[in-house]
């Protein structure tokens, strides 16, 4: 079975001054191979990006301080979609 492959960067956004992580997810439009081989790649695709999503959201914000969170959200982006 292929890994997923999450890449993590953080970026610094010049006009507002903040730092931003961005979480990046293999291309699926790039499995090659037979039509269901692609629709597998772009089904973990789908499901690593709603996984993100749902932990994202279950996260209590208003409780987090600044670097907790940053720290919260690496260890989120370093989860494999199980």
């Amino acid at each position: 079975a292929e890994q997923p492959v999450v890449n993590i960067t953080q970026v610094n956004c010049q006009l507002c001054g903040q730092s931003f992580l961005v979480v990046g997810f293999a291309d699926p439009a790039a499995v090659g191979g037979d039509r269901e081989r692609q629709r597998k790649a772009f089904a973990n695709a789908h499901f690593q990006i709603a996984a993100r999503i749902r932990l994202l959201l279950a996260l209590s914000i208003d409780k987090i301080d600044r670097m907790s969170l940053q720290t919260q959200l690496r260890e989120l982006g370093q989860q494999r979609a199980e």
